[in-house]
């Protein structure tokens, strides 16, 4: 039995070239967090004032004038029983019922009556209330009588407790009498016997004298403290009153001259107002620092002040309200006021400005000079720069397009491989025959079994790609910059990226 084998490989090769042309486009969108210093200087109004005028008129042909009278009247017994026979209750009716008239004739007059000998106590009209008209008044003036001691405690008590009044140009007051107190409220025993009759010396005790004080502070624009009689030394009690509005006792010794003192009061006319509201774009609250009149300053400790014309000033340098009274007595011919306001506010930031106060006389011509009323405005330049890390954002939108060509290369190896196996079989015999006479004859036979087998083995497909790549890249940046300042709350924009 032989075996042939016999192997035969087999190569195939197929070559494939592809061209691919491509165009891609991508947006790709990033946000980041720079550090940005920004400077910016801003021009400001800090602090600004405008100056203010005011008007009074005793012209007879300026417009009527509502008035509150508040009368405080002595009718103790000694304004009839005296030393010099005088009848001082009779000389002070005619004299507030000339002053009632007056005043009446301006126009309007609201008056209040408190009487007082050993108690104080507030007259009525006929219907029960406190303010009269003058009609009223001058009834109840008329019907006065008098008697009893000199109580200063109470008179003020009744004419300052409870105080309410009408709407009003102005408040004016009076408070007359004919000498010293002779008693008061007891408030506790006075143990050490001096003058009074309680445990605070004196005729007249703080808690009244603190009361009388804040009334005409908080209403009265004109108070006039009046010292009836002749020979009258001692007006301390009076002057303490007076005090309060800052203003000296008159002492009248006649009726000529009580006459003269209360019509010439009758004629007192006052211009209220608030000087802070002439102030504008400030910080927080005000202050009036002094004022200015005549080149000299003043401050809230000299409030009142009588001014170079004989107006009387008074500034509450905290609250800004402020009264001025001019007497006609006192002006000759039309004049102007005026005073200067420094204020200032929380910052320290300053402004002046001017209040101008127009006097008309009674001449019969009406006084309107031209008065230049001006804005002042303080400015101030700011730099502010800010470093922030956290709260400026950029955003950066990038567009790539790609453009190109790939070229591929496809080489496809084909191996295979026969094998082919041959096997055959032979098979001799062989036959000899011997004769007799001795000849041998031989046979040979011969069989031969043949198989041929062909075996495939080992097909294998190799594919080699060779690319090669050409592109072209086209870049589009578009940023924003948005650029928040927590300081300054400002937007700011077309910041270019490089």
């Amino acid at each position: 039995t032989e075996t042939i084998t016999n192997t035969e490989t087999f190569s195939a090769y197929d070559t494939d070239t592809i061209t691919q042309t491509f165009e891609d486009t991508e947006t790709i969108t990033t946000s980041d967090t720079v550090t940005q210093i920004l400077t910016e200087t801003i021009t400001e109004t800090v602090i600004s004032s405008e100056d203010e005028l005011h008007n009074i008129s005793f012209d007879n042909t300026a417009s009527s004038v509502t008035t509150n009278v508040v009368i405080t009247l002595d009718i103790s017994g000694s304004m009839t029983q005296n030393s010099e026979g005088v009848d001082r209750i009779a000389l002070a009716k005619d004299a507030l019922t000339n002053m009632i008239n007056s005043y009446d004739d301006q126009g309007t007059v609201n008056v209040k009556l408190v009487t007082f000998n050993a108690d104080g106590t507030v007259l009525t009209n006929q219907d029960g209330e406190v303010w009269m008209s003058a009609d009223e008044a001058l009834a109840v003036v008329s019907s006065l009588t008098n008697g009893g001691y000199t109580n200063y405690e109470d008179a003020v008590l009744a004419t300052y407790d409870g105080y309410t009044e009408p709407t009003a140009d102005q408040t004016v007051a009076y408070f007359i009498s004919d000498g010293v107190p002779t008693t008061e409220n007891i408030e506790g025993y006075d143990s050490r016997y001096t003058e009074g009759r309680d445990a605070e010396a004196g005729w007249l005790d703080s808690t009244y004298q603190t009361g009388w004080d804040n009334f005409v502070d908080t209403y009265v624009d004109s108070l006039h403290v009046v010292a009836l009689g002749d020979g009258i030394s001692d007006t301390s009690y009076l002057d303490i009153l007076a005090g309060a509005g800052d203003t000296d006792t008159k002492v009248v010794t006649d009726s000529t001259e009580l006459n003269a003192v209360i019509q010439e009061t009758a004629q007192t006319k006052t211009v209220t107002g608030n000087i802070l509201d002439n102030v504008h774009d400030a910080d927080g609250n005000l202050t009036v620092n002094s004022i200015e009149i005549g080149g000299v300053s003043y401050t809230s400790s000299d409030m009142p002040l009588t001014t170079t014309e004989g107006g009387v000033l008074n500034i509450n340098f905290t609250t800004g309200e402020f009264t001025y009274s001019a007497n006609s007595n006192n002006f000759t011919s039309d004049v102007t006021e005026s005073f200067k306001v420094n204020v200032s506010d929380v910052d320290g930031d300053t402004t002046e400005f001017n209040v101008y106060i127009n006097v008309d006389v009674d001449d019969g011509n009406t006084y309107s000079p031209d008065i230049d009323l001006k804005v002042y405005s303080e400015a101030a330049t700011v730099t502010d720069t800010v470093t922030n890390t956290e709260a400026v954002e950029v955003t950066a939108t990038e567009t790539m397009t790609i453009e190109g060509s790939e070229t591929v290369t496809i080489t496809e190896t084909s191996t295979l491989t026969e094998t082919n196996t041959l096997t055959a079989t032979v098979t001799e015999t062989e036959t000899s025959t011997e004769t007799a006479n001795g000849t041998e004859t031989d046979t040979e036979v011969t069989q031969t079994d043949a198989t041929f087998t062909v075996t495939e083995t080992n097909i294998i497909d190799t594919v080699t790609a060779t690319a090669v790549f050409t592109e072209t890249d086209t870049q589009v940046v578009e940023n924003e910059c948005i650029i928040v300042n927590s300081d300054s709350n400002k937007a700011i924009s077309n910041v270019v990226l490089h």
